[in-house]
């Protein structure tokens, strides 16, 4: 599937990288280990790197939103071959294959976000898209966003756009399906491996704890705050045992 993990200072992601970044904004940043998927399809190849939260952070301050599609989120929910409604299996899967979550993200309503570059090229132009992969209220999202230069004036900054013909919605929903199948597909191979490691994580907004512990990963909700914080308390006391 054309998975790499090389360093970055190694492949060709550096180069990929510092070419984002001089196109979509100014200023340097420091090389860190990019990990990259490639993903197929019949008009052209999207290469997606992960990105550190300095990098995230430079590029989008030049982005665009793309509009969420809420239906195609609830059908990836839905599908039982995918695991799109698990927090923890989404959380070791992305922490084992791109590293550990960044910190940007809603403490509150939220527990991860792993940001990529999507990039891809036309007409030998270089085309850049973000997607952040993150947690809203318990719901997994992928957050799209169309880089654009410092000094476009053709897009509102103020509000999400529709996608546009470069990147359509189709291929978009194409990514993100094969990125989800991906994950999925690494995870139920990976899940004894994955299994071993002891991890939780809470979401105050809607009282949800998961992670795993004895070899089981478990997605819980609670009715009160007093409940979720039992339950972290006696989580935390394992730490140390």
């Amino acid at each position: 599937m054309g998975f790499s993990r090389a360093k970055e200072r190694k492949n060709g992601n550096t180069e990929l990288i510092h070419r984002m970044m001089r196109k979509y904004g100014e200023g340097d940043y420091d090389a860190v280990e990019n990990v990259s998927l490639d993903i197929p399809l019949k008009e052209r190849t999207y290469k997606l790197v992960r990105l550190n939260d300095e990098q995230y952070y430079f590029l989008q301050e030049n982005s665009i939103s793309i509009l969420d599609d809420y239906m195609h989120l609830m059908f990836l929910s839905l599908d039982e071959t995918l695991f799109c409604s698990s927090l923890s299996k989404m959380y070791s899967a992305l922490k084992a294959l791109f590293g550990e979550s960044g910190r940007y993200y809603d403490y509150w309503k939220g527990s991860f976000s792993f940001p990529f570059l999507i990039h891809f090229s036309e007409e030998d132009e270089d085309i850049g898209y973000l997607m952040n992969v993150c947690d809203i209220k318990s719901s997994i999202y992928f957050r799209m966003a169309k880089l654009v230069r410092a000094g476009d004036k053709k897009f509102r900054r103020d509000r999400a756009h529709d996608p546009l013909e470069e990147f359509s919605r189709r291929e978009m929903n194409y990514c993100i399906n094969y990125f989800a199948g991906f994950l999925s597909g690494y995870f139920s191979a990976a899940e004894k491996l994955l299994s071993r490691e002891f991890f939780f994580r809470a979401v105050r907004v809607p009282l949800v704890l998961y992670g795993c512990r004895d070899g089981r990963f478990f997605d819980c909700q609670y009715e009160s705050e007093d409940e979720l914080d039992e339950a972290l308390e006696e989580l935390e006391s394992l730490r140390f045992d």
